[in-house]
């Protein structure tokens, strides 16, 4: 295989399918104050096949995270657990929270975990960015070495510098939203993929009638659309303003394939990020006998892979999480299953780098009544959903000594009370007298009026 498709290869390969991968299923079951977790994770053999060895060194991590008595095993599946309170463990690679507000009236529960990479998007668009400046200054160094002293040569260079240059960063730009859209939107990748083809045949790159042709001549002859890309776009800028002119013996000569792949062979070997990676390996050599030695195309080989990463580098991980809820939560981006009782969120995991595109995210937010005491207050349960959760939002924010007077209120309540003038008459113990809204009608109206009852009219 020539060297040219060896280097596109790093970027295409990113959508192969039936590899190696992990996978992780995570259970999860609110208890009050705290949320029993359990994991079980195991590697498939690009089959439906558990049977391969899960990687000792994340074995270890995850262990790390529990017990070692709550480390299970059958055969080659694993299974941890654990109980925790408000910081759950980084298990998968992530940070992850969960929280419970108890209050008289009912509770409030809130589940966010990250899984992989990071929330800190700027670096994944900084490091496209990067890859597209890095490729543009090697085709701006390679035409100079090879075209440089060309009559129209001057045209070339402004166009690489200037055009070129941006139209790469706008496709490194393409290829970070690609990744994330994936995590919303089914055949994203499919969508941007037509979107690049379509800014390439509005700059004039191709021509549509021959996507046809190029795709299939990715798979088979990659350094021959790369010598046409050549020969057309190159001929073009040295041809000045005679746009009828032939392509000069000098455009001819590199967009013969092996005289290209000859032609970069020699540029790259010469650049200074090539002298940078043989440095590296002589010092690891020394240490690493069977390190393999850095060749030309390396060099263009990583800022080439980051720049087109769409997808996953490789089989992506997957990942299940299913939290158990007594109802459907008020808040969620996952699926309710109804028969299990369970939020449930699928993801694909990306590679654990900190400038992955956005990783998979996971919340719920729910709110439960108690019922019981409701009824004894109220006579009926005035107090839910999206109310009760405001209420236990508010609930919280109050330091112990007003929390127990605010209690000390409701447990004086009792069906058939006009219940809204004994809120309004209601005054934490430091408030100033005189004030026309007490602080818990100030703060919380709709609270205070689902509490009191339709029956019960409100202030004038």
């Amino acid at each position: 295989m020539n060297k040219f498709a060896l280097a596109g290869l790093g970027a295409v390969c990113l959508l192969t399918a039936g590899c190696p991968h992990n996978e992780y299923i995570v259970d999860l079951a609110p208890r009050g104050a705290s949320i029993d977790r359990q994991v079980t994770f195991f590697r498939r053999d690009g089959t439906n096949d558990s049977s391969a060895d899960f990687p000792t060194n994340e074995l270890a991590r995850i262990a790390a995270c529990y017990p070692p008595e709550r480390l299970q095993r059958d055969a080659k599946k694993y299974t941890v657990s654990g109980t925790f309170s408000e910081a759950l463990p980084p298990d998968l690679g992530g940070s992850g929270t969960y929280t419970n507000i108890q209050t008289v009236l009912g509770e409030a529960g809130f589940y966010a975990e990250r899984f992989r990479g990071s929330d800190a998007p700027a670096e994944g668009v900084a490091r496209r960015l990067r890859a597209a400046d890095q490729l543009a200054d090697l085709v701006l160094g390679w035409s100079k070495a090879a075209l440089g002293s060309e009559p129209n040569y001057s045209n070339l260079h402004d166009f690489l510098d200037g055009d070129f240059r941006k139209d790469l960063r706008n496709l490194a730009v393409y290829s970070w939203t690609a990744d994330v859209a994936a995590h919303f939107k089914p055949g994203a990748e499919e969508e941007f993929a037509g979107r690049v083809l379509q800014y390439l045949v509005e700059r004039h790159y191709l021509q549509f009638s021959e996507v046809p042709a190029l795709l299939q001549a990715l798979d088979d002859d990659f350094d021959g659309v790369l010598a046409t890309f050549v020969r057309r776009t190159f001929a073009a800028k040295l041809a000045g303003t005679n746009t009828a002119a032939a392509p000069s013996d000098a455009v001819a000569r590199v967009a013969d394939r092996e005289v290209l792949e000859q032609s970069w062979h020699d540029f790259l070997a010469g650049t200074p990020e090539y002298k940078e990676l043989l440095r590296k390996w002589e010092e690891q050599s020394g240490s690493d006998g069977d390190a393999r030695r850095p060749e030309p195309w390396d060099v263009i080989q990583e800022p080439l892979s980051d720049l087109v990463q769409f997808g996953f580098s490789g089989e992506p991980d997957r990942l299940t999480v299913r939290l158990s809820l007594p109802a459907r939560p008020l808040h969620t981006n996952g699926r309710w299953d109804e028969s299990a009782k369970s939020v449930v969120w699928e993801h694909a995991l990306e590679p654990d780098v900190a400038d992955a595109a956005l990783p998979p995210y996971c919340y719920a937010i729910w709110s439960r009544p108690n019922e019981e005491y409701q009824r004894q207050r109220f006579g009926e349960v005035r107090l839910q959903g999206d109310d009760l959760l405001k209420y236990c939002l508010w609930y919280a924010s109050l330091d112990p000594r007003r929390a127990a007077e605010w209690d000390a209120l409701l447990n004086r309540l009792s069906p058939g009370e006009a219940i809204r003038k004994k809120l309004e008459a209601f005054r934490f113990s430091e408030a100033q007298p005189g004030g026309s809204y007490p602080l818990a009608i100030r703060v919380l109206p709709s609270i205070v009026d689902a509490l009191a009852g339709n029956s019960e009219s409100g202030p004038d």
